[in-house]
């Protein structure tokens, strides 16, 4: 008795063990007191717990990487409930809002308004049938500048298995704003191409004018036909370089 702790008795530690190869394990021990025959007797029950802690550790080193593969991705990891209020978010890039202040916001809000019903209506589409969602959204920051989002938004499971929405957001303002350029070209190509070829057909008539005007000046019935004839040339030259 003198040898044991002086801790309430059933208590439990974590104590170094030694196997009989020599080779260290981590063990928990507890301790326990029964009384018989008037005696009072003392029991330790040491069990190996070294596979058990090893799992411990990996799961935690395992959650560790994932936690900083999450908050440094450079897309946006957002779980939503039913009513797109934020229970978890990875990151927040807003000068406004901290990531903790976004926890508990209505997420919608910050999209701008054309786009807050489709996002509403993609919610829906998750909770009500599981389906996966795919859409494109934009939202005005604090520094009133747009930015362009590609989101995938889907089912899982998240804290005591209640069904919540993922929704994984990758800025795509750059590209958005290439594809827009990419647009405008096309559509310049376009107008260059009718502008090219109404000055083709336009040219064909100012030929065949200054033709006909020529073969009158080379016959004149009269000096006013002539005279006609030449000012018909000089209009279609400067039409055709024009």
């Amino acid at each position: 008795a003198s040898g044991v702790p002086s801790r309430p008795m059933g208590y439990r530690d974590l104590i170094t063990g030694l196997h009989k190869d020599g080779h260290e394990f981590r063990a928990e021990s507890s301790i326990g007191q029964f009384i018989q025959g008037g005696k009072r007797f003392y029991t330790a029950v040491v069990r190996d717990v070294s596979k058990r802690l090893e799992a411990e550790r990996k799961l935690k080193e395992s959650e560790e990487r994932l936690r900083a593969v999450v908050e440094s991705a450079p897309a946006y990891f957002v779980i939503l409930d039913s009513r797109a209020t934020v229970l978890f978010i990875n990151r927040s890039d807003s000068p406004a809002h901290t990531r903790d202040q976004l926890v508990g916001m209505e997420m919608l809000q910050f999209l701008e308004p054309e786009f807050q019903a489709p996002a509403r209506d993609a919610l829906s589409r998750v909770f009500e049938r599981g389906d996966v969602v795919n859409l494109k959204v934009s939202a005005r920051r604090s520094d009133n500048s747009i930015q362009w989002y590609a989101v995938r938004v889907g089912p899982i499971a998240w804290i005591g298995n209640s069904i919540s929405a993922i929704w994984v957001a990758t800025n795509v303002t750059e590209q958005q704003l290439l594809e827009e350029q990419f647009r405008q070209a096309q559509k310049m190509e376009a107008v260059g191409r009718l502008a090219g070829g109404v000055a083709h057909d336009f040219n064909n008539l100012l030929t065949a004018i200054m033709g006909h005007a020529e073969l009158i000046a080379a016959r004149p019935g009269s000096p006013s036909d002539a005279e006609h004839a030449r000012q018909i040339l000089e209009s279609s030259r400067r039409a055709a370089d024009l």
